[in-house]
């Protein structure tokens, strides 16, 4: 079992991965060339400090990592159709590409809230397969194939729940091959339960990423069993470890809202109904990495700093913000950030560019 977190860092200081340029401020600039620059400016300052986070969690031992679909600003926007940031940003995304696998690092991504399969709208389907195609360039461009996930919720459900899945089943026909072979669903908060999604997730053969928070506020006909974990993770490919979300609601007036940090009693019931399955943790909570660490050490799971699946060297370090190499025991080097304490009381990776 590994765990992670999404997008963020709370610990490693002035390292945002996802700055962004509004559409007002690139309107503003003088010509196409000028937003451009911008725009390549602020993908390689979210790059390396991707790169940044890749050892940072290395040092800690968080092998599930989310990506953020900010990392390169308006890049499917089209007053940019002219620039071809794939090209130009390559070697970047191959850097940071390559540390990630050199920790088998395990990567995800989210489309927002606006990739919607399932609406009854044409040209919202549309930019919804854009968005999703998106995605999948930015995994390739990491070197991550069919196991960099691009985790989606099926969307409205105008007509009904039943019509909506059956929209949702027509447009996976219809998306590049690389797409669907990445898509994961994701019971959500709202409409779409468990028990709704493991009937499309068995027909359209998409694999199921359960929720527990969801699932608390948005349950299905029947509480979570043995046997209803097993179904769950059956729509995993065989030998692709399944994965859960967790979070815990902020108030109970507001149950929807994230909250901090992980209570972990509802993850424990579930380890305990999941039992004899191996199965991964992304944490969703607010505090980010703190909160996967102290879930982690809440729930026993002992994380220690990844090895890498092969030799690299300080230079794999540059602008990660590491200051020290600690050996391990098969002569390979792990680099750990130095760490001081903050208001977490959880360590925290010091900022710089080296």
């Amino acid at each position: 079992m590994d765990i992670g977190y999404a997008c963020l860092s709370v610990m490693v200081r002035d390292a945002s991965c996802a700055r962004t340029v509004t559409v007002r401020r690139a309107l503003s600039l003088p010509d196409d060339e000028t937003r451009r620059e911008l725009c390549r400016r602020v993908a390689r300052s979210n790059l390396a400090n991707t790169r940044r986070l890749v050892f940072h969690n290395a040092a800690h031992g968080l092998r599930l990592y989310r990506i953020t679909p900010q990392l390169v600003p308006l890049a499917t926007h089209p007053m940019m159709a002219g620039w071809d940031w794939q090209e130009e940003l390559r070697e970047d995304f191959r850097a940071v590409g390559e540390a990630m696998r050199t920790y088998g690092l395990r990567i995800s991504s989210h489309p927002g809230q606006y990739a919607v399969l399932s609406s009854p709208r044409p040209q919202v389907v549309e930019a919804a397969i854009r968005d999703l195609t998106f995605h999948a360039d930015l995994l390739d461009l990491l070197g991550y194939g069919e196991t960099g996930r691009i985790v989606l919720h099926v969307g409205g459900g105008q007509g009904g729940k039943a019509a909506a899945i059956d929209r949702f089943l027509r447009v996976l026909d219809r998306l590049p091959e690389r797409v669907r072979r990445r898509l994961a669903v994701e019971n959500d908060d709202t409409l779409f339960h468990v028990d709704d999604l493991l009937t499309l997730c068995q027909q359209g053969e998409v694999p199921l990423v359960l929720d527990l928070h969801h699932d608390l506020v948005n349950p299905g006909h029947r509480p979570l069993d043995p046997d209803r974990v097993g179904a769950i993770f059956r729509t995993w490919p065989a030998g692709e470890r399944p994965k859960i979300h967790v979070s815990s609601p902020r108030d109970p007036r507001d149950p929807k809202a994230h909250a901090d940090y992980v209570d972990p009693g509802p993850v424990r019931a579930f380890l305990r109904l999941a039992e004899g399955y191996d199965f991964d943790i992304m944490v969703e909570a607010k505090q980010k990495d703190a909160a996967a660490l102290r879930l982690a050490r809440d729930l026993g799971l002992e994380l220690r700093p990844l090895r890498p699946l092969a030799g690299v060297t300080p230079r794999d370090t540059a602008g990660c913000g590491a200051r020290d190499w600690h050996p391990q025991d098969d002569g390979t080097e792990t680099p750990v950030p130095a760490r001081a304490p903050d208001r977490t009381g959880l360590p925290v990776t010091r900022g710089g560019a080296g």
